[in-house]
């Protein structure tokens, strides 16, 4: 008998009419789950322990069954992609019954964690269910830095061991860190840890206030130009970047305020239940516990994509909007308003335009005396 199948599309064809449905319908393809705010560690840049009584809104936290009630929920409406975060998610002792329900739920999960936590039955769970992968925060290349900014001296080594025992075990493992003024000399130390134990690695210097709107977490910020400085000697980042540089042109902006695919096929849910359109995003909540996941998606959730940019809002002009990190709800944590920018994203972005234009002088050089 013969196929009746007569011409394959494309891997491009497939994803591109997967993403326009995805677009169309909006599916809540990616969502996030701060699965608490409590953590073991005390980090100086942390936008959670300024931003709420921990302690207090633990005994509001969601419970296990209705976790796994929201997972079913997530799941139905065609949640693919699916991080647990917090907080640390492995401080909770209900986690592994909440990661093997969305797991066997077809979920594909990452943990963000620090680390620290591992332990034998954590490993034996990711052993039995493999995570799409564990991600850990490597805030320091010794045991001091860590102290600063962690408030533990312990936690380097416990760290470390972490990220060991999760190698030998074969669980998909990924580092990143976060630049700020403990560590940033440190920085390629940092990143030798990952190459050395030939694991993929990122990292960024966008510290922001508390989610309550405390300023503290900006007192660590690094300078935009030290943060550039380091972004550009990473050769694999200075690439990424030129590449997008070279097509900004052909890049149109939107006359709507939010262009990224937030509330639209990505998703987040705090501690207590409240769905927003991602996490820094708290002008659009519903609380899951009042009604349903569908109920807040379907009616809630899209009012992000009605806001418009005013034509006065000079980001819409401006030559280095696809450089800088713009992104409104991080503006409005910082200034107090999501059309007044944050001077420390439009320097970072002035820094990135520098080094670009002269890189691609010396390119255009190059090629003329070739």
């Amino acid at each position: 008998m013969d196929c009746t199948q007569t011409e394959w599309l494309s891997n491009k064809e497939y994803l591109e009419l997967f993403h326009k449905k995805v677009v169309s319908q909006r599916i809540p393809l990616s969502g996030s789950i701060d699965l608490t705010w409590k953590c073991n560690l005390n980090c100086a840049h942390c936008y959670i322990k300024r931003s709420a009584n921990t302690q207090q809104n633990a005994r509001r936290e969601l419970n296990t069954s209705q976790w796994i009630n929201i997972i079913d929920e997530v799941t139905d409406a065609g949640c693919i992609s699916f991080l647990i975060t917090g907080g640390e998610p492995l401080i909770r002792k209900d986690f592994a019954e909440i990661y093997t329900h969305a797991k066997t739920n077809g979920l594909l999960v990452t943990i963000f964690t620090n680390g620290t936590l591992i332990n034998k039955d954590i490993l034996e769970l990711f052993k039995d269910l493999p995570p799409r992968t564990v991600e850990i925060t490597l805030y320091g290349a010794t045991p001091e830095t860590y102290e600063k900014i962690t408030g533990s001296r312990e936690a380097f080594d416990q760290c470390m061991h972490g990220i060991h025992q999760l190698l030998e075990a074969n669980i998909q493992t990924k580092l990143k860190t976060i630049l700020m003024s403990f560590n940033f000399k440190e920085f390629h130390a940092i990143m030798k840890i990952a190459d050395d134990l030939n694991l993929d690695f990122r990292f960024d210097a966008d510290i922001f206030p508390g989610l309550g709107g405390n300023m503290d977490p900006l007192n660590v910020r690094i300078n935009p130009r030290e943060a550039v400085e380091i972004e550009f000697s990473v050769k694999k980042r200075h690439e990424q970047w030129f590449e997008l540089f070279n097509r900004m042109d052909n890049i149109s902006i939107p006359d709507t305020l939010y262009n990224c695919g937030t509330g639209c096929s990505t998703f987040h849910i705090d501690p207590y239940g409240n769905l927003q359109p991602c996490l820094m995003v708290n002008s659009l909540t519903y609380n899951i516990l009042k009604g349903s996941f569908f109920k807040g998606w379907h009616n809630v959730i899209p009012g992000i994509k009605e806001k418009k940019a005013s034509k006065d809002f000079k980001c819409r002009t401006c030559d280095k909007i696809h450089l800088c990190g713009f992104c409104p709800p991080f503006f409005k944590m910082e200034t107090g308003a999501e059309e007044t920018p944050s001077e420390f994203l439009c320097e970072i972005g002035h820094c990135r335009y520098e080094k670009l234009k002269s890189i691609y002088a010396m390119e255009s050089r190059g090629a003329d005396h070739a």
